[in-house]
């Protein structure tokens, strides 16, 4: 029912409505207007790449026909490289020539090559056409040359189409058909085929270059295997392809995008500066809610909710605080004044009745101590033992002043002194010597713990120890730890006697309930587990267990709060 009432507080919320209204109102207009802008320039953008990429189609259909021409005239062409193979150099000589002459007669109707070769044995010869460089073919024919010495494809030459291959970081496309005594083809410089783009001039065209079906560039600049440093290179440039029909090539061109895309970037400025104003003035808007209105209402909400989680401190009252809100502050200052003072008063009882239940255990042990020792001192008087009587005597003198004038928390070394006059004072009530070891060292001394902390179970081993056979041990180990991410000191306290029974531990690891008045028993223990929740808020444990070789053993964790001083640690 109220987290019911939490979600129904929120939906109701003034500041929660005004907001939600203004978001209602005001951005779905900002999205519809930023959707329709944005899908207008994509349109536009869209449109844009189109007509950049429609540019190069024409280029392409005329580089495919040339190729196509030239690949007609070597199917065509009818010669046999035998006699090259053959005879002396001289007749070699003159085969070559005349080769070359019919060749480049007919070469003349073909511009778009660049150069005929015919290769015979190891060797290539060509025959260029009339406007092309001669440097740029030799080193062309020199570069050929190895590429058709190291083939050794299975299918025929003419059968793989347009090839290509690098000479002086320019490319060349070639295309070979085996005729008898070897192979003859030509050659295209490839910037040759893409001049007529660049002659066009159309704006932005940065570059344009052939591209293999590995999308590998034939550009010195671009030419490299790895996909990503071609990305990375390719980046500045938008970069419209068209693939060749003739050939297992495509045609890039590489646009400068400022260039090309300025119509478009001029749009977007435009519309950004629009809308930025548009949410600069919903912005200005909100912030004047905020202000104005959510502002104080957050504040007062979180005072509310502070005052829920136990703030109950003075709300400081600003300045420029509008008056309904300085109204409600007041309202909840004089209201958390009263709830602290409340809450002062209900402290200081549950400290009173702590000091009571305090003053209420150390009684309950008081008469328990001296009743004891009192019957022992009458037992002695009765057999006439007077040195015991003194002796006893002066055990309870001591007993007495530690019991009734020490505070709630004594030192370590004052409770081991307590203990060991308490065990020589049942070593003289039971004429028997009792071993008792103390195991501490020395920086231990100083540290406070509860009175009677260490002497109960003390207490209880002599009590209950009723083995004749052999003398009673009892020891005590008391060391530092780190126990739940805090600074303890560890107790153990064990003897050789006969330890605890069944129904005994199992009660005391369990419930720990069993006092008992009747039967004299548990007192003590409980009395010292009541103390220790009080004093420690259950941040102490006691656990109880029998030892494997017989003989009880108790063990406590007290939290290192205090030192000799009584401040804490």
């Amino acid at each position: 029912m109220s987290e019911r009432k939490k979600n129904g507080g929120a939906l109701h919320s003034l500041r929660i409505k005004m907001l939600l209204w203004a978001f209602i109102f005001v951005i779905p207009i900002l999205i519809i207007l930023c959707t329709s802008i944005s899908a207008a320039i994509r349109s536009f953008d869209d449109l844009t790449r189109d007509n950049i990429d429609q540019i190069l189609t024409p280029y392409t259909t005329e580089i495919d026909a040339s190729l196509n021409i030239a690949k007609r005239y070597i199917a065509n062409l009818n010669i046999n490289l035998t006699d090259l193979n053959s005879g002396n150099e001289l007749s070699r000589l003159r085969a070559t020539q005349q080769l070359g002459q019919s060749v480049s007669e007919s070469l003349t109707v073909y511009p778009e090559i660049d150069a005929v070769f015919f290769y015979y044995g190891d060797d290539l010869s060509f025959v260029q056409n009339y406007n092309r460089s001669y440097v740029v073919n030799s080193a062309a024919a020199a570069v050929l040359k190895e590429e058709l010495n190291a083939y050794s494809g299975d299918s025929p030459l003419f059968q793989q189409g347009y090839m290509y291959f690098s000479a002086n970081d320019s490319y060349f496309l070639y295309l070979a058909l085996d005729v008898p005594g070897g192979a003859v083809g030509c050659w295209f410089s490839a910037d040759y085929l893409v001049e007529p783009i660049l002659q066009a001039n159309p704006d932005g065209l940065v570059r344009v270059i052939f591209s293999d079906r590995q999308n590998r560039m034939l550009d010195s600049d671009f030419d490299t295997r790895s996909t990503r440093q071609l990305s990375e290179r390719l980046a500045p440039y938008y970069v419209s392809s068209r693939e060749l029909s003739s050939a297992s090539f495509a045609i890039n061109a590489l646009w400068d995008r400022e260039v090309v895309f300025a119509p478009i970037s001029h749009m977007r400025r435009s519309v950004f500066t629009s809308i930025s104003v548009s949410f600069l003035l919903f912005a200005l808007y909100v912030a004047f809610l905020r202000t104005s209105l959510i502002r104080p209402l957050n504040r007062l909400v979180g005072a509310i909710n502070g005052i829920r989680g136990g703030n109950l401190g003075q709300i400081p009252l600003r300045k420029d605080e509008d008056t309904e809100i300085a109204n409600v502050y007041l309202a909840l200052n004089a209201m958390t004044s009263q709830i602290e003072t409340l809450r002062i008063q209900m402290y200081e009882e549950k400290l009173i009745k702590q000091r009571a239940q305090m003053q209420l255990f150390q009684l309950q042990l008081r008469p328990h101590f001296f009743l004891n020792a009192l019957n022992t001192i009458i037992s002695f008087a009765r057999v006439k033992e007077y040195d015991m009587v003194q002796k006893m005597t002066m055990y309870l003198a001591t007993h007495c002043r530690y019991i009734l004038y020490s505070p709630w928390f004594v030192t370590v070394e004052e409770e081991l002194i307590y203990t060991q006059n308490f065990v020589d004072m049942q070593s003289a009530q039971h004429d028997e010597v009792y071993r008792y070891v103390v195991r501490v060292e020395d920086e231990l001394l100083d540290y406070e713990i509860p009175i009677l902390g260490v002497q109960i179970f003390v207490e209880n081993a002599l009590k209950y120890c009723h083995s004749l056979d052999r003398p009673i041990r009892i020891q005590v180990t008391m060391r530092e730890e780190a126990r739940n991410n805090e600074r303890c000191l560890y107790i153990e306290i064990e003897d050789t006697g006969d330890g605890f029974d069944a129904g005994i531990l199992e009660a005391l690891n369990g419930s720990g309930d069993i006092y008992s008045p009747e039967e004299d028993r548990g007192i003590g223990i409980a009395n010292v587990r009541q103390r220790l929740l009080i004093l420690y808020g259950g941040r102490a444990t006691v656990r109880f267990c029998n030892r494997d070789e017989g003989g009880a053993h108790v063990e406590m964790y007290l939290p290192i709060d205090r030192n000799k001083g009584g401040s804490a640690q």
